[in-house]
């Protein structure tokens, strides 16, 4: 079967032999170089050459949606397929996704791995069907980056690749710093908006009285705005001329990598801890509900050095909790509920919040 190693244990693996390091403008970029199976859903390459691979170096998801990876039964149909399945060669492998967050943070960085070293392995970039296409951030990318290799989009399914090239996980304050020095000319807005990022147009996690809270926004001078109508770039300049942002928890907030310093954002959760009423944490205490959350946009924030506030509403829909089909204990289960929750907020306490972050 296919072995998965801890990162702790990669030096003294097989796997360490196919991870290649180059060190280009003073960051080293590691790659998984070599003969591999990739499941184009998962994006999870599979060494054919060891039988091993590394869900701490290589994965994206939750880590317990990858245990099928590891079972006989996949293996075996690896196995039974490998003359059957399409194969590449020399390639660069970098993917898609149709979650804003996950493609933004987790995918596209990879993009920042092709330079002029590696340029020289690869005929080709490999990415796969997005529904996230029309945001142009493709496009935005190869033509900042003045990237000119065939470019071949995959459906789904499972491919082989062979001495081909796949990006390791990076570090997500040098995601951050790629994407800022990348697109540094679209980022000189002076930040002086306010706005709400508006969920009417999605299909789970809501907030139920929108319309009042909408109502009572725009007389605090604020923005409406839905970001499917906006392109990457439009997203991108939208953010960073903004100096208070509200929403709720999703993945919008991805943009907060091109906020300026000082930006105050609120985001909005239900809440899991049974208060009787709205609240939300103080400064620095927003350390004592992490487990409360998925932090993704907290650890942007940090690093951004963003005011960002944590905004608790305790009106939830008790019937949309704890509907993922696959193993969880109960805290997973909270943290997982935080997607497909609708909500209801106290309208004057989240207002009087966000008056104090713009001064009213």
């Amino acid at each position: 079967m296919f072995s998965n190693i801890p990162y702790n244990k990669i030096i003294l693996s097989k796997l360490n032999s196919e991870i290649k390091n180059i060190n280009f403008q003073n960051y080293c970029y590691n790659y998984l170089k070599t003969d591999f199976i990739l499941d184009t859903k998962f994006l999870f390459p599979i060494s054919i050459k060891t039988n091993q691979t590394s869900t701490d170096l290589l994965s994206h998801f939750y880590y317990k949606k990858y245990k099928h990876f590891f079972l006989k039964e996949y293996y075996e149909f690896v196995k039974n397929n490998l003359d059957k399945f399409q194969s590449f060669t020399e390639s660069f492998v970098v993917g898609s996704h149709n979650n804003y967050y996950h493609l933004v943070i987790d995918i596209l960085p990879r993009i920042f791995g092709f330079n002029k070293i590696t340029n020289k392995y690869v005929k080709n970039i490999i990415f796969t069907e997005s529904k996230l296409e029309k945001s142009r951030i493709i496009k935005s990318l190869f033509e900042t980056k003045k990237i000119e290799k065939e470019v071949i989009i995959l459906k789904k399914g499972t491919y082989i690749f062979n001495n081909s090239l796949f990006t390791l996980r990076q570090n997500l304050q040098n995601v951050i710093k790629n994407y800022r020095d990348t697109f540094v000319e679209n980022l000189n807005n002076l930040p002086k908006k306010n706005i709400y990022i508006s969920r009417a147009d999605a299909k789970q996690r809501k907030i139920l009285n929108e319309v009042e809270l909408i109502h009572n926004l725009k007389k605090l001078n604020f923005e409406i705005i839905n970001l499917s109508d906006l392109s990457f770039i439009e997203q991108m300049k939208l953010f960073n001329s903004s100096k208070c942002i509200v929403a709720l928890h999703g993945a919008g907030l991805t943009n907060l990598i091109f906020c300026n310093e000082k930006t105050s954002v609120i985001e909005i959760f239900p809440d899991f801890s049974n208060s009787n009423n709205d609240w939300y944490p103080l400064g620095k205490q927003n350390n004592q509900v992490l487990n409360m959350i998925r932090p993704h946009y907290l650890k942007i924030s940090q690093i951004n050095n963003l005011d960002h506030t944590l905004y608790f509403a305790t009106d939830k829909i008790q019937n949309k909790i704890n509907k993922k089909n696959f193993d969880m204990n109960a805290h997973e289960k909270i943290i997982m509920s935080l997607t497909t929750v609708d909500i209801k907020v106290d309208i004057n306490k989240l207002c009087n919040l966000i008056k104090k972050k713009i001064n009213l």
